[in-house]
């Protein structure tokens, strides 16, 4: 999975949150999207050396 995509997934998750009205955690998953975009490398090869925390 690409960067691209997985940012598209959490931007979609902060829509649906704001969507409910939850407050503050949609802001989170942009926040995250953004990040991910930004990174140098593909967001695959980080997970696959297991440098992804929790």
């Amino acid at each position: 999975m690409q960067n691209r995509e997985v940012a598209d997934i959490l931007y979609e998750i902060a829509d649906l949150l704001e969507i409910k009205g939850i407050q503050f955690k949609p802001r989170a998953y942009r926040r995250a999207a953004q990040t991910i975009e930004t990174l140098p490398e593909d967001i695959q090869a980080v997970y696959e050396r297991g440098e992804l925390e929790e």
